[in-house]
């Protein structure tokens, strides 16, 4: 099945959106902000300040725009109908802009794909004259079935046998007809399965050359996450990572401690429900942005820094 583009490039909208918010992720029920303590509010800081040198530079052709942001959350989630509260949570972002034009931005915006132009004219034409002599044939055999009904009631066989015989001779003429129009019919789908697929290779062409032209890209590293969601995400390997996971052209989590696993399009890990809710038990860096970008970034990161912001 051949995903719309639109959807495509919505489902790649909401995955960059994610990385931009800190989630807190409850183990079933239903989950509210809580305030923090202020023991709770104070690891945070301390965290942040480890984790904000961790963000790396803007790569080469980008600059970093606007402010660095930090957020440190928390959240009470229902469970067994007691409010339970999460890990603390805390998140520092980093966004870049691209300098100047891609170096291989187009010229213009191609114009978008049109629909397939239908069956030529001449067989068009073909269709209707084939599909009046089926319609015509038709008609012709309803009255031979109406002369055979009449001609049964009134008991002369030697009219029901002339009916029957014309009846048959109606049917083999518009086996002719029928053919001929099954061929065409089958022409045209065959025509239109070609042209929907040289569609949808010009969409696919033209969104993966809207991706690799964007001019905006983001990095967050995040504690406590305790997922990570990437639609139509595929597990790659990346060295330090203990999984990563990647949306190719859109975003890629890297994810670090114990308990990692990937089903479907999200990453999560169970808490360790004894731990105090400010020891970082995860991290997870999410990079939005095409792939050269990400590229430079995740090459830009310190792995065993990251991993060492975890409290075992």
């Amino acid at each position: 099945m051949k995903i719309p583009t639109s959807i495509m490039l919505a489902a790649i909208v909401a995955a960059s959106a994610l990385l931009s918010s800190t989630v807190v992720q409850g183990v079933g029920g239903s989950c509210l902000p809580r305030t923090l303590t202020t023991q709770e509010r104070q690891a945070g800081e301390r965290i942040a300040a480890k984790l904000r040198p961790l963000l790396p530079p803007a790569p080469a052709g980008w600059k970093v725009d606007g402010a660095d942001g930090t957020d440190i959350a928390s959240g009470s989630c229902l469970q067994n109908g007691k409010s339970v509260p999460q890990p603390v949570s805390v998140q520092v972002l980093r966004n870049f802009i691209r300098e100047g034009q891609p170096a291989a931005a187009p010229a213009e915006t191609p114009a978008a794909p049109q629909p397939a132009s239908g069956l030529d004219p001449q067989l068009q034409a073909r269709m209707k004259v084939l599909e009046q002599q089926v319609k015509e044939l038709k008609r012709e055999e309803a009255e031979t079935m109406t002369a055979y009904q009449e001609a049964r009631r009134a008991g002369d066989s030697d009219a029901q046998r002339a009916a029957v015989a014309k009846g048959r001779e109606i049917r083999r003429a518009m086996d002719v007809p029928l053919k001929e129009l099954q061929e065409i019919k089958r022409a045209e789908s065959q025509q239109r399965n070609v042209e929907n697929a040289r569609l949808h290779e010009t969409a696919v062409a033209q969104m993966q050359a809207q991706l690799a032209n964007r001019r905006k890209a983001q990095i967050a590293i995040t504690t406590n996450s305790g997922r990570a969601l990437a639609r139509a995400s595929k597990v790659v390997t990346i060295a330090g990572a203990a999984l990563a996971i990647t949306q190719p052209g859109a975003s890629t989590n890297l994810l670090f401690g114990p308990g990692w696993s990937h089903h479907g399009h999200e990453a999560s890990r169970p808490w360790d429900k004894g731990a105090p809710t400010w020891r970082v038990q995860d991290v997870n860096v999410g990079i939005s942005g095409n792939e050269e970008v990400m590229r430079a970034l995740i090459a830009a990161l310190d792995p065993a820094a990251l991993d060492a912001v975890i409290e075992r």
